[in-house]
């Protein structure tokens, strides 16, 4: 009888922790890695390492956030911008990483450069030749003839960081990309 109950907790614990290993195959997380690992020609699992080594979080199960852009190509210097959004305003996260032999975060903001956190819908990321853009709708009313009014703040890198270079007021119904300059 003990055989059997003791077989019987054995085999409940094996299908609770395979039934565990479902849940996460079908996770947000996980969608965002494989669809992003597609786009971009890496593996899944390394689209997870550059999405966990963004995260504040220990633990993955804390951690809302998902994948916004993973650009690879647009920085240059073997870098890649990672933008993940997270809670219910919608916030982003930059963060650059560079990779030799594996990935070092090498730059991260979550701020604009006033202080307010990138939380605003329709703010649109970019990246080319060496530059970030990123690109705010102002709030209120559209202007110049009903095109959005979008600030965009520009960052730059420098040989080791990215540091803030200016902020431009830009119209258009798509925010432009960097300039080769």
């Amino acid at each position: 009888m003990k055989r059997l109950v003791l077989t019987f907790l054995l085999a409940s614990a094996t299908g609770l922790l395979a039934q565990k290993e479902n849940v996460w195959n079908q996770t947000p997380h996980q969608q965002d890695e494989k669809e992003w690992a597609a786009k971009t020609g890496l593996s899944p699992f390394a689209v997870h390492q550059l999405w966990r080594l963004a995260s504040h979080f220990a633990d993955t199960a804390d951690d809302d956030s998902r994948i916004e852009l993973l650009d690879i190509s647009g920085l240059g210097h073997n870098q890649t911008l990672l933008v993940t959004s997270s809670g219910s305003e919608h916030c982003l996260s930059l963060t650059v990483f560079e990779k030799a032999t594996s990935y070092a975060k090498v730059w991260a903001e979550d701020q604009a450069p006033d202080g307010k956190a990138l939380c605003q819908d329709g703010t649109h990321v970019s990246a080319g030749n060496g530059k970030i853009l990123v690109s705010m709708p102002s709030k209120g009313d559209s202007a110049d003839g009903g095109r959005t009014e979008y600030t965009q703040h520009e960052y730059e890198w420098t040989g080791k960081t990215y540091r803030f270079t200016g902020t431009r007021k830009m119209y258009g119904p798509v925010p432009p990309k960097p300039n080769p300059n």
